[in-house]
């Protein structure tokens, strides 16, 4: 194992019987006697230091010591009165190491994180306004698809009442139908881009926090006997998730859908 471990010294101090002498941990190469004792004030003023250059070198020193506690650890057993009033020490030692870790890590880190901010700080803004310009490019050529959508169906519901009145022969009728211009469901350029729009079924949950609320006065009425049997109003929730999905299915299935629910269609445009 490349770290070493010294045992704090077993015997007590006859003036302070509680005590034991704490050892760091040091790292690979470090004799006993020349070894620096990492303390809190160690760590501490790292932050003044200037940016470490030599990356490795200090991961290898952070790796080392990180091994000597785990040499440490692994040799180390509480097994006599003396041994267990060696680890308060040790652990004051693993949490300055930890310290020293700790602040190590941040070092390389600030700086990055500094850079994250200020190119968030000069880009975001503008990466934002691009997105919002896509979200009104593509809410206008929505708005124009469902009204070309719409105008197409208003003309073939005029055409198909005309053959309700029998004012309009049917095969004339289907003949009209078929001439009418599509709506535009897809748009292409020469330049690769597209558009597609699409209409799914969706389930609405109507006043989700409305039927809390019932819910809750529901409970409160309930017969004393029962409402101490279970939780207080507060505590149900609404899995809007199962609802909308087994209304769905219910739906596709054509059988009720539970109350509370209302069943549309929504349209959405994606860019290609």
């Amino acid at each position: 194992m490349s770290g070493q471990w010294t045992q704090p010294a077993t015997k007590r101090n006859e003036a302070n019987p509680r005590h034991t002498s704490c050892r760091s941990f040091p790292a690979n190469g470090e004799s006993r006697k020349g070894r620096t004792k990492i303390t809190t004030n160690e760590s501490t003023a790292m932050k003044k230091e200037e940016p470490v250059a030599d990356t490795a070198k200090e991961i290898e020193i952070v790796k080392q010591k990180a091994e000597g506690m785990q040499g440490m650890l692994d040799a180390f057993q509480v097994t006599n009165d003396a041994e267990l009033d060696a680890v308060a020490d040790k652990i004051k030692d693993v949490k300055t190491l930890k310290k020293f870790i700790d602040q190590k890590k941040k070092d390389y880190c600030d700086p990055a994180k500094a850079i994250i901010a200020k190119a968030r700080e000069d880009f975001d803004p503008w990466i934002k306004k691009c997105e919002n310009a896509e979200i009104t490019l593509k809410q206008r050529a929505k708005t124009y698809m469902i009204q070309r959508d719409e105008e197409r169906r208003k003309k073939e519901e005029k055409i198909a009442a005309r053959v309700e009145k029998g004012t309009l022969k049917p095969e004339t009728a289907v003949k009209k139908m078929e001439s009418l211009p599509d709506a535009p469901k897809t748009v292409s350029t020469d330049k690769g881009s597209s558009l597609r729009m699409s209409k799914r079924t969706v389930a609405t949950i109507e006043d989700p926090q409305g039927q809390r609320e019932i819910m809750k006065k529901a409970i409160e009425v309930i017969d004393e006997k029962f409402r101490g049997m279970i939780a207080p109003g507060d505590y149900w929730i609404l899995d809007e998730v199962r609802l909308r999905r087994d209304a769905l299915a219910l739906h596709k299935a054509n059988q009720p859908v539970p109350s509370g629910v209302k069943i549309g269609e929504e349209t959405d445009l994606a860019s290609l």
